[in-house]
């Protein structure tokens, strides 16, 4: 087990190397504080030690400023071959996928399940199908829309759908997605914004905390493409 723990250990360093490059991509001044990537620490898996060691002996990606009195972290180069979101990867390794709401082929579509009987209301319906429609802005773009409008709301929905993905487990409490909300510029209400989008994400409320799922990332409660790092992790627990 103990070299399977190294193994797992440089596998998992250069993933949390990829994906903190990614949320620094996509954050409007390509920069955050470095304490915002605390909490991060139990939904990316990251080592006691990613602050002190990690960070530092990658300065090609990274580069650690004071800003305002405060540490932070900014990209140092862009890597366009980083800007493809998880909802674009899919459709380019599935081709393009069929959107079960609208009926139809959309490129502009996020995948939507409902439970089995299921109906929406027509209003509902109509809604969906013109935002499913509306042109999708990657969350690694400048953000380029109107607060209030539908085309934030979905440039909203990109962002949020884009920190699950790169979750471990691709769920997450929602202070863990709101603590990005000035660095991404993501709209004040978000929990209402999730819960507008129930065919996109599952949520759960238990003892105050909201969690939300991304829902095409899981088959009933089962996590499809499980990371390696959540059974070594189960079987440290039981060692």
């Amino acid at each position: 087990i103990a070299e399977k723990g190294i193994y797992m250990r440089e596998v998992h360093e250069a993933q949390v190397v990829k994906w903190i490059r990614k949320m620094l991509m996509m954050s409007q001044t390509r920069s955050m504080p470095l304490m915002r990537l605390q909490h991060l620490r139990n939904v990316l898996f990251l080592p006691p030690d990613f602050k002190s060691r990690i960070i530092h002996a990658y300065p090609q990606y990274f580069r650690v400023t004071t800003v305002r009195g405060a540490l932070t972290l900014e990209l140092v180069e862009w890597d366009e071959s980083l800007a493809v979101t998880y909802r674009e990867q899919r459709l380019r390794d599935n081709a393009l996928e069929l959107d079960e709401l609208m009926g139809d082929t959309n490129p502009h579509a996020f995948p939507m399940s409902f439970p089995t009987g299921f109906h929406l209301r027509k209003n509902v319906r109509e809604y969906y199908e013109t935002f499913q429609k509306l042109p999708f802005q990657s969350p690694y773009e400048i953000c380029r829309t109107i607060h209030g409008t539908m085309e934030a709301e979905k440039r909203n929905l990109a962002i949020v759908h884009e920190i699950l993905s790169m979750y471990v487990e691709k769920r997450a409490q929602i202070a863990q997605i709101a603590v990005f909300r000035k660095d991404f510029k993501l709209m004040s209400s978000l929990r209402g914004l999730i819960e507008r989008h129930q065919g996109i994400f599952y949520t759960s409320y238990k003892e105050d905390l909201f969690t939300v799922f991304l829902k095409e990332a899981y088959s009933g409660m089962r996590l499809i493409d499980r990371s390696p790092l959540l059974d070594f992790r189960d079987r440290f627990i039981r060692l």
